[in-house]
């Protein structure tokens, strides 16, 4: 049997398979932002910035934490209080309370350092092996996604692993997904739509998508470290940014040497009045 297709539906029927790699792009380039390119931005940024941010870290807490004990000092020496070995013992107990919240930044930080360098050091993909990891992932989000039409059931039931193992790139696994998918679906849903009506509102809800996906991986990329991928790329602006860093871990520690005589002073002072 002949069967003739208007020419509009099939113009939209091409409009919506056109919309629909589209969106797969869009969907791909969300996943890749989040689990390839900016742990990689991230891991780049530590290395090269957050071990410098960390020692500047380490030696403001150093500089708090006399601040800290010199007001409590100074509180009680204005008070015309002495100080005891009773009271000492509740400052360096009131200073170690407050130092482990300041101390719970630098511990965030190391980790931080710590899974950078673990994540250089893990293997890569090659290039062929990223292109062929875009386009599975793009041919799993076609079958899989509620965006795109696909059975609700079937996210539900492969949506996580498809997302675990892109994010560890597995290919092997992505495949094997890919394949027992294809098996099961065997169709595009947009075939199904036959009214013209159905055809056109499908293409106005791609269209749709397609803008709100586009709005939000601009918003993604204004954020770090995504904002920061020029400047990593840039030989110049890190050796300007680490040696700001360095300018300012040299202006703490000459303040954390002048806290620290201060504190002394004021100390030996106070006990040698209680003395």
């Amino acid at each position: 049997m002949d069967v003739t297709i208007h020419p509009q539906a099939d113009f939209l029927l091409h409009s919506i398979g056109d919309l629909k790699l589209r969106l797969s792009d869009l969907l791909e380039r969300e996943s890749a932002l989040r689990h390839h390119e900016g742990p990689l931005l991230q891991a780049l940024y530590e290395r090269e910035i957050g071990v410098l941010e960390l020692g500047l870290l380490k030696s403001r807490v150093t500089a708090n934490e006399l601040k800290f004990r010199i007001e409590r000092i100074m509180a009680r020496i204005n008070a015309g209080s002495t100080i005891t070995p009773t009271d000492l013992e509740a400052l360096e107990a009131e200073t170690k309370k407050i130092k482990a919240e300041w101390q719970k930044e630098v511990e965030d930080k190391e980790k931080t350092l710590s899974w950078s360098v673990a994540y250089m050091k893990g293997e890569k993909l090659t290039v062929n092996e990223t292109l062929q990891l875009k386009k599975i992932y793009k041919r799993l989000c076609v079958l899989l996604h509620p965006d795109m039409g696909a059975d609700q059931g079937l996210f539900d039931l492969h949506w996580q692993a498809v997302q675990e193992a892109h994010a560890r790139s597995d290919l092997l696994e992505l495949e094997a997904i890919l394949v027992a998918l294809e098996a099961k679906t065997g169709r595009d849903r947009s075939a199904e739509l036959s009214a013209l009506e159905a055809l056109a509102r499908e293409r106005d809800r791609l269209e749709s998508l397609i803008l709100t996906y586009t709005e939000r991986l601009r918003v993604m990329e204004r954020h770090p470290p995504f904002c920061l991928r020029d400047q990593l790329n840039d030989a110049d602006w890190i050796a300007a940014r680490q040696a700001e860093i360095r300018q300012a871990v040299a202006v703490v520690q000459t303040r954390v040497l002048e806290l620290q005589a201060m504190h002394d002073s004021l100390l030996a002072s106070a006990l040698g009045a209680v003395q």
